[in-house]
């Protein structure tokens, strides 16, 4: 709510407010099914690749890395780097998300 009154406000942009509503969207659907997701799972790869903070030229080639491994042979050693690797930009995305939520507000 509080992101839909910043958007309308001016103070955040689309591409800003449009990755609040996804990670609200997961949140919602991954609380609502009895087994906690993996890391490994579609849903959370999805979850990544819709991520407009990480579509910028700058910030693709997280997104190369995971489709590289994903389409890789799935043994046990490229499975433990496959979610090594989504842990990892999980964590980048959260922390740009509120860098540039930061930036936004402060203009």
């Amino acid at each position: 709510m509080v992101s839909k009154l910043m958007f309308a406000m001016g103070k955040i942009s689309l591409k800003t407010y449009a990755d609040i509503g996804l990670y609200n969207q997961t949140l919602e659907y991954a609380a609502s099914l009895p087994e906690a997701l993996q890391f490994g799972d579609d849903v959370v790869y999805d979850f990544i690749k819709s991520q407009a903070v990480l579509s910028s030229q700058q910030d693709g080639y997280y997104l190369e890395s995971i489709n590289k491994i994903k389409f890789s042979s799935f043994e046990a050693f490229s499975q433990m780097r496959y979610e090594s690797l989504i842990k990892t930009v999980l964590n980048l995305s959260c922390e740009l998300l509120l860098e540039n939520l930061e930036s936004e507000i402060n203009q």
